[in-house]
C-alpha cells in the first residue's frame, strides 16, 4: 500500500524457491502431485498481488556449488521440485506464470530468475549461462535475470568487468538483466574500503551503460539492518558489515558513488 500510494513500483520475490518451505512440501512425494503443489501456489499468490507489483522472480536459487562463491561442481540444486517434478520443473514454473498472468489481466508482468555468485566469472555462473540460454533457445516465457550481487563473504567477488560480460551475454539473448538484492560486505577484510566504493560506481555505471540493465534494488537501507550482520558465512559474527549506502539513515560514501554514477559523473 505504501509504496502504490508513494508512486513506486514492487518486483515479487519469489514464486518458486527451495528454502523455507512448508514442511508438508518437502515431504511431498510424485511429480504430479508436487507439480500440482507448485502451481497451486504460484497461481494464489499471483491472484494475490495482481498489478500491484510489475515483475516477478519466479525461481530462485536453483543453480547450486560446492561453496557459496560460485566454484566446483555446478550443478542443479536438489530440492523436493527438482527431485520430484525433474529438471523441467523450472520451465514449467515460467509457463504457469506466464499463463496465469497473460488469463488474468497481468499481460505485462514480467518474469526473472533470480541467483547468487552469477555475476562473476565462475562455474556457477557458466552454469547459469547455459540453462538460460536452453530456456531461451526452448521458448520458455523468461524475460530477465536477476543477479544478487551480494559481493564478498559468503559470496563471490567480481570484477566489474566480469559483470558488464554477464549483462552483455544476457541482453545479447534478449533478456533484461537486474541488480536485485546488492549489497558489497568489508567482513573478513576480503573487500578493501576502496574497492568497496570503487565497486558501486563500476558496476552501477555498468548497468547506466547497459540498455536491457533495467533496474538496482539494494538488499535492505542501513547497515545496522543488514543480513549479513548475523549470517553464518559472512565473517561478520554480529558486526556490521558496512555494506549498504546508509548507517543510521545518514548518507555514506557508498550512496554518493551510487549517486554520482547514475548521474553520470
Amino acid at each position: 500500500n505504501w509504496a502504490q500510494q508513494n508512486g513506486i513500483k514492487v518486483k515479487g520475490h519469489c514464486l518458486v524457491w527451495h528454502s523455507q518451505l512448508a514442511g508438508w512440501v518437502n515431504q511431498a512425494r510424485g511429480r504430479d502431485r508436487v507439480l500440482a503443489i507448485m502451481k497451486n501456489h504460484i497461481e494464489k499468490v499471483m491472484e494475490h498481488f495482481g498489478n500491484k507489483v510489475y515483475a516477478w522472480d519466479v525461481v530462485n536459487e536453483a543453480i547450486a556449488t560446492d561453496n557459496d562463491v560460485g566454484s566446483g561442481n555446478a550443478r542443479m540444486r536438489p530440492s523436493v521440485f527438482y527431485t520430484e517434478i525433474g529438471p523441467d520443473y523450472i520451465e514449467l514454473a515460467f509457463k504457469i506464470a506466464r499463463d496465469y498472468a497473460d488469463s488474468h489481466n497481468m499481460k505485462g508482468m514480467k518474469l526473472y530468475y533470480n541467483d547468487y555468485s552469477i555475476d562473476a566469472d565462475n562455474d556457477k555462473s557458466r552454469f547459469a549461462r547455459t540453462m538460460i540460454k536452453g530456456l531461451v533457445d526452448k521458448g520458455v516465457p523468461i524475460d530477465g535475470v536477476g543477479f544478487q550481487m551480494h559481493i564478498g563473504p559468503p559470496n563471490n567477488i567480481p570484477t566489474a568487468k566480469m559483470v558488464e560480460d554477464n549483462m552483455k551475454y544476457y541482453a545479447d539473448l534478449g533478456l533484461e538483466v537486474l541488480i536485485s538484492e546488492w549489497d558489497i560486505s568489508l567482513c573478513g577484510n576480503r573487500v578493501t574500503k576502496q574497492q568497496q566504493l570503487q565497486l558501486y560506481y563500476d558496476i552501477t555505471k555498468a548497468c547506466i551503460n547497459q540498455p536491457k540493465c533495467v533496474a538496482i534494488t539494494f538488499w535492505g537501507l542501513n547497515d545496522g539492518e543488514s543480513w549479513l550482520n548475523g549470517f553464518n558465512g559472512s565473517l561478520c559474527n554480529g558486526a556490521s558489515s558496512q555494506s549498504l549506502l546508509f548507517n543510521n539513515n545518514q548518507k555514506k560514501d557508498t550512496y554518493y558513488k551510487v549517486l554520482d554514477a547514475l548521474n553520470g559523473k
